[in-house]
């Protein structure tokens, strides 16, 4: 949780004590507190919606414990069914198991008040600055479509910019960005066509974390685009089965994409606007690797190398948005 408050704490600056209470609160209960009947749900639903202004957000935020905060006005803006989400945030209230000593901990291990643990409410600077209305709900509730529209709902909104999307492998970023590719436009440039070439895979270079992607050719395209307000995009792509390379020519679009694992790496993340993250859980990951032909090499080592890097270099709690 620790690295959830501190996400949140850069994307809502403003945050107080009260903030930080209101969220741990919600990670550990869910919308318990709010707990009626369907019916009940529906009402205070639709009457809220019909109090809102469609400004800017994300359509869902990470909260931690496997719980989001749905935005209702992006939710609505994407025309998503209300009583889905009304009986979402029912379900996971009735299905939450989380305790006041659960609760009275985190606020411990955070250095807040324990005092009144009924006292949940977001401060009056926050309500001013944020607007918050959402409904709290167990991540399995979201669907694919959802986590398509929350990138594009992001991306759509970032104007001209370098976007970096990472995540393990097998978590979908291919599969998203090459949806996103029809509703979009903007350049798109995979990392895996600056796999590591033989002659540069030397011990010491694999001892690197992220040492496994050509991130010197990678920085070198990335300064050329910054300085080269060209309409082209034009790079070497290496290919790991010849082990040669062969010259890649984009249309530049006022979007550019960056996909893959490495696409934030320490090296060049300095001439990156954004940074989107796709979670997978292990367990989706591992089924989905089973159905590629070289799966033991991405367990033994691929994803031995990814979640290294992952870990060491926090690229999630960097990120500007979770899908």
């Amino acid at each position: 949780m620790n690295e959830f408050l501190f996400w949140h704490q850069q994307k809502y600056p403003l945050m107080e004590d009260a903030d930080k209470r209101k969220l741990l609160f919600q990670s550990e209960f869910a919308g318990n507190h709010h707990f009626r009947t369907k019916d009940e749900v529906m009402t205070g639903l639709n009457a809220e919606i019909k109090a809102l202004n469609h400004s800017y957000e994300d359509l869902y935020v990470d909260i931690g414990n496997n719980y989001v905060r749905v935005n209702l006005s992006t939710y609505v803006k994407y025309q998503f069914p209300l009583n889905y989400l009304g009986l979402a945030f029912y379900d996971s209230a009735k299905d939450n198991n989380g305790t006041f000593d659960g609760y009275k901990q985190k606020l411990i291990e955070h250095e807040l008040s324990t005092d009144d643990l009924d006292n949940h409410h977001h401060s009056e600077i926050y309500r001013t600055a944020y607007n918050p209305h959402y409904r709290v709900i167990d991540k399995k509730y979201i669907t694919e479509e959802m986590k398509l529209v929350q990138l594009e709902n992001f991306i759509a909104n970032q104007g001209s910019s370098i976007i970096a999307i990472e995540g393990k492998c097998g978590g979908g970023k291919t599969t998203m960005v090459d949806q996103l590719s029809h509703r979009l436009t903007f350049s798109r440039i995979p990392m895996d066509d600056f796999f590591l070439p033989a002659k540069k895979k030397t011990t010491e270079r694999l001892l690197e974390v992220g040492g496994n992607v050509d991130y010197e050719r990678f920085l070198s395209l990335l300064e050329d685009i910054r300085r080269e307000p060209s309409d082209t995009i034009v790079y070497q792509k290496y290919d790991c089965m010849t082990n040669h390379l062969s010259k890649v020519e984009l249309k530049r679009h006022h979007l550019i994409i960056i996909e893959g694992v490495y696409s934030y790496h320490p090296a060049f993340r300095h001439l990156i606007d954004r940074l989107a993250f796709i979670e997978v859980d292990d367990v989706t990951q591992d089924l989905r690797l089973k159905r590629r032909t070289n799966y033991l090499s991405y367990v033994n080592t691929w994803v031995v190398l990814e979640n290294i890097y992952y870990d060491h270099e926090k690229i999630k709690i960097l990120s500007n948005i979770i899908i």
